[in-house]
């Protein structure tokens, strides 16, 4: 009897499984038992994984996925306002810089000056804390919005480490994912009983949802100088 050969798998490279999903969703893949990459691969060269069983859709693996990306409204908004705070000392810290130096009058120190105020006026928009009502309540992110993971940060894989201006996308990101959540608690409140609680929590989730919108408003105009 002829022997079998065995089939080779599929492969899939990590640029491939990027454009297909998202960001770090190889991570994700692997650990769910799809992937399994391949050894030998030389320094500086494309990842290549093993495909071990059909591949999922981007929205059935965002769903599989969803416990992983489920944290409490606080959490969230202490992230996404962390990141906003610290994209505003970068650029302050670099105008600070150019101060007194042939650089403070240049195109350059105007635009770099002119983004810092814009950071500052988004950070000044977000309230310093959240509505008691909301402050515990489960809220889930899509990775598809989380482009900058933490894990990308720190080990820094790609030249240069993530762009400032990715990371104030994901960050606002966060935080219309939160206006949702605050907005559906609202709405739920509505619904249910009425009298003075009640309706003193509408009105402060609503002025809460006003702020973020403010500053989701404020993040528009920012616009990050090139290095050069």
């Amino acid at each position: 009897m002829a022997k079998k050969t065995k089939k080779n798998p599929e492969t899939i490279t990590k640029t491939k499984l990027t454009t297909s999903y998202w960001l770090g969703a190889h991570r994700e893949l692997d650990r769910l038992g799809y992937l399994g990459e391949r050894e030998g691969r030389q320094k500086g060269a494309v990842a290549v994984y093993d495909v071990l069983k059909a591949l999922p859709t981007k929205e059935a693996l965002a769903e599989a996925i969803k416990p992983l990306y489920t944290k409490s409204f606080t959490d969230w908004y202490e992230e996404a306002r962390g990141d906003v705070e610290s994209l505003q000392e970068e650029i302050g810290s670099w105008r600070d810089n150019m101060e007194g130096t042939g650089l403070e009058n240049t195109s350059k120190y105007e635009s770099v000056s002119e983004c810092a105020d814009q950071l500052d006026s988004v950070l000044q928009a977000l309230p310093e804390e959240v509505p008691e009502a909301v402050k515990d309540l489960k809220v889930f992110v899509s990775p598809i919005i989380l482009r900058v993971s933490a894990s990308y940060r720190s080990k820094k894989k790609f030249r240069g480490g993530p762009s400032r201006a990715a990371r104030l996308d994901e960050a606002t990101g966060i935080i219309e994912t939160l206006m949702d959540a605050a907005r559906q608690k609202r709405e739920d409140s509505e619904a249910g009983k009425q009298g003075a609680k009640s309706e003193a929590l509408q009105v402060e989730l609503e002025e809460f949802e006003g702020e973020l919108q403010n500053a989701l408003d404020e993040a528009q105009s920012v616009d990050f100088p090139g290095m050069f």
